[in-house]
This record gives C-alpha cells, structure tokens and sequence, in this order.
C-alpha cells in the first residue's frame, strides 16, 4: 500500500534517470575535459583508477538511497500519511528501485571503458538494456513501414519481459534480478582489462578503442536509421520510397561524421 501512495512509474523513471546520471557524471564528464589527462598523469595503474570511480560511484549510489529515504521520511512524517503508515517502513519501500540502481551503475561503467563521451554511454544504454530484442524491435518497425502484417508481433511481445530494461518497469522475480546483477558484475570485471588500454587522446570522440568503433557505428546506425525512417513517413508522411533513400544516403554519412567528432573543453 505504501508503495502504491509513494511511488508510480513516472516518479520510478525520475529515480532512474537519477541513478543514470551517477556514472555519467563520474567518468564522463572526465572525458570532456584536461582532468582526464591530469588523472593519467597520476602513477597510478589505469585499472585501480577504473575500480576507484567504482567505488566512487556506489558510495554515490548509497548516499542517494539514504537522502532520498529520510526526505520521503519527512514528508510522510509530516503528513497525513504518517498517522496511516509505519514511518521506519518508508526506507524499504525504495529497495527494489535501488537494487536495480546498482544495475545501471554497472552497466554505465562497463559502457565508459570503451565510450569516450556522455553522449555515447547514454545512447548505449538502450541496446544495452534491450538486448537481442534492439534489432529486432528495430527490424519489425522498419518491416511494418513497407509491409501490411509484416511479421506477427506475439511472440516479439510474449518475450519483453525478458529484456532487462522490462526488470526496471514491471514486476521480475528477485532470482532473475540476483542474476542479472551477478552477470554484469562479471562484466565489469572483464571491462577493467578493457580499460587499461585506454587512449586518453581519444577521450571526447564516440569510443575510445578503435576496435569498439565500427561495432558502436553499426549498433547507432541501426536505432537512428529506424527512427529518422519513422519520423519521415510517419509525421512528416513522405512517401516510403524518397524516405527510405533519404535515410540510407544522408543517415549512415553523416552519422560516421558525428562520432569521430571530439568534444574536450
């Protein structure tokens, strides 16, 4: 009950983005300036730097759990909700939303040892969150656009939840949570290695390891090709044929332009 007064899906996203935020700022706004030049300086190996905004980023996490616990506290506790409710309570009702946090601190950090940019883990996020179901989502609205019926929508439906990004809006098992937050607990791991070759001359462009670049490349290109494609025909209702070859002759261009721009203050 308390929960269904305190919480709905639009306050969950603001926790969330909130959350999000926490790596963002922590490696990220690094790569846009000299600090990122003046930590490399420091004798100090890339991989206890790494950890060190780890830390740094959970210790975040735990201070926005505990402000955030006492201020729905105080306005409970100074409320008509108060003489209805358990007030200790309110600090659990939150657990769920910040165990799931703890997610989107790992994957923000896995993301930065290979993004050079806010802008790049950001975007990354949403593959990242939705998996093997990213191009296909993809594939069947680019399908639908051309296609009456194209291919049945059930079985791409019946599966959602088992998109990670679903664990963050609806109701998931604590088994698959503990799972998911194991398996990219592993990941960061093998993403410090990934780290130590980090290029600090690099840090503003898109990616940071040249390798990463054209798998980046393509992941984008799929989601903006997708949505500038959706945007011609069905709001600005151009015909699929001019649209279509729109997209493919100005999208992919000026989009590998975009990501080797270098934005360093």
């Amino acid at each position: 009950k308390l929960k269904e007064t305190m919480f709905n899906e639009g306050i969950n996203i603001g926790y969330y983005i909130l959350i999000t935020l926490i790596p963002l700022l922590i490696f990220g706004v690094e790569y846009h300036t000299n600090f990122g030049k003046f930590v490399a300086s420091l004798p100090y190996e890339k991989e206890k730097v790494y950890f060190a905004k780890v830390i740094l980023s959970f210790l975040t996490l735990m201070v926005t759990y505990i402000l955030t616990g006492l201020t729905n506290i105080a306005v409970i506790s100074n409320s008509l909700l108060g003489e209805i409710y358990n007030v200790p309570a309110v600090l659990e009702i939150n657990n769920k939303i910040y165990i799931l946090g703890i997610g989107l601190v790992l994957l923000g950090v896995i993301l930065s040892s290979f993004c050079g940019s806010i802008l790049s883990i950001g975007a990354m996020y949403i593959p990242a969150l939705t998996l093997i179901y990213y191009p296909l989502g993809i594939w069947i609205a680019i399908g639908r656009l051309f296609f009456v019926n194209y291919l049945p929508e059930g079985p791409f439906i019946d599966n959602i939840p088992r998109m990670p990004i679903f664990y963050y809006f609806g109701y998931t098992p604590w088994k698959n949570i503990i799972i998911y937050l194991v398996i990219l607990t592993i990941i960061m791991l093998l993403a410090s290695k990934v780290y130590k070759i980090h290029n600090v001359e690099k840090e503003g462009e898109f990616f940071i390891i040249e390798r990463v670049s054209l798998v980046g490349y393509l992941i984008l290109l799929m989601g903006i090709f997708a949505f500038v494609l959706i945007v011609l025909i069905d709001v600005f209702t151009i015909n699929h044929g001019l649209a279509f070859a729109l997209t493919i002759l100005l999208v992919p261009a000026v989009l590998w332009k975009l990501i080797r721009i270098k934005i360093r203050i």
